[in-house]
């Protein structure tokens, strides 16, 4: 009788106009606590429904506070995606996901994973760490049969906008000796629309701590993530000269080259590319690396207004004529920089990675033949 009494609750956790979140507020929203606790049942079916409306719930600001800063829930959550024997694996993901819309997450770059016997896998105790590696190992099901998870793209991208995050994220763990966007950055053209959108979104939030930038760029790795996506089959329209100003990854891609399908994306792969146009080094790097051909071809290819915007920009800061570097100004530099950031819109994924009430989460088949316009992901 529980189990049917709460599946039926799940249509009543939905967004929009017609929204009935006010039973969830009974009695001081004791309904919130109660769902906590069923999260923690035995029966793997209890547990889906009640965090499939706790995830849906986490689209309204008040929900989500109560959700995402109780500790206690949110150590459970994170026990169950490092779980990798727990059939709502996906669902924990997607749960965290949302629970990111919360500045108080920030807290997770602070947090140990308790051990409980079934996390031998990890070789950090950091929660960021785990999150990292099993994001990166557990994708098609490799280390659990009922997740992939993918939607954790998502918690990168949403957390990456904290300091603490981008801290995190570009700065070198004792554990293994790796940055952990350098370990993301080969989901920019992977199968999974979702890997690749908040691969692609916090590799932009990241680059806004301009003092970051040149150290990911030597490292040799991002640009030419961030350009794949954006290069044309066999590099059409580029010359020999051209190509050879390319990094290795992009001289000698074959006519089975995928550009970047979704629109948006591929927006967000070159608001980093003018992100790194903000310095004079950036800049030079950019043009010793053929970046100029290869979105004046993309340009070309999309026809798509904000992507001729944006590429207009790029170009008119890479053609510009730069002072001698002897006439170089810092501090005149440093100001346009500030300027130039406080044009840019350094949050504005968060509403647009919102996963929350829909008919399902997609599969991996499904994803890119669907419509990434400010998508909204239902649980059900």
């Amino acid at each position: 009788m529980r189990e049917i009494a709460l599946s039926h609750l799940v249509q009543f956790s939905k967004a929009g106009p017609d929204s009935e979140y006010d039973i969830f507020r009974y009695k001081n929203y004791q309904p919130i606590k109660d769902l906590k606790i069923l999260a923690r049942d035995r029966k793997a079916s209890t547990v889906r429904d009640a965090e499939t409306i706790l995830s849906n719930l986490c689209d309204d600001d008040s929900f989500r506070e109560l959700i995402a800063k109780d500790d206690d829930f949110l150590t459970l959550v994170l026990k169950q995606i490092t779980d990798t024997n727990n059939a709502n694996g996906d669902l924990a993901c997607i749960l965290l996901s949302n629970m990111a819309k919360s500045d108080s997450m920030s807290r997770i770059f602070s947090m140990n994973l308790e051990n409980n016997g079934m996390n031998d896998m990890f070789k950090s105790s950091k929660i960021p760490n785990c999150l990292i590696d099993i994001f990166t190992f557990g994708t098609n099901h490799k280390i659990n049969r009922f997740a992939n998870y993918d939607y954790l793209a998502y918690f990168f991208a949403d957390t990456s906008r904290f300091e603490t995050g981008r801290i995190y994220y570009t700065s070198r763990q004792d554990y293994d000796s790796e940055i952990p966007l350098k370990k993301l950055l080969k989901f920019t053209t992977d199968g999974s629309k979702t890997r690749r959108e908040g691969t692609a979104y916090t590799i932009k939030n990241c680059l806004f701590d301009i003092e970051k930038q040149l150290g990911l760029l030597k490292n040799k790795s991002i640009l030419p993530a961030i350009l794949l996506p954006l290069a044309l089959p066999g590099n059409r329209g580029l010359d020999e000269e051209d190509i050879n100003k390319l990094p290795p990854e992009l001289k000698k891609l074959d006519s089975q080259q995928r550009i970047e399908p979704d629109i948006e994306i591929r927006i967000t792969f070159l608001e980093s590319v003018l992100l790194l146009c903000v310095t004079r080094q950036g800049r030079d790097y950019l043009r010793s690396n053929g970046v100029y051909p290869i979105v004046r071809e993309l340009d070309k290819e999309s026809k798509n207004d904000k992507v001729t915007d944006i590429v207009y920009r790029i170009v008119d800061m890479l053609m510009r004529e730069e002072k001698p570097k002897d006439q170089y100004d810092s501090k005149s530099e440093k100001e346009q920089i500030n300027a130039f950031l406080q044009l840019e819109d350094k949050e504005n994924f968060a509403s647009k990675l919102t996963i929350q009430n829909g008919d399902k989460a997609q599969s991996r088949e499904e994803e890119d033949e669907s419509d990434s316009d400010d998508q909204i992901i239902e649980v059900v």
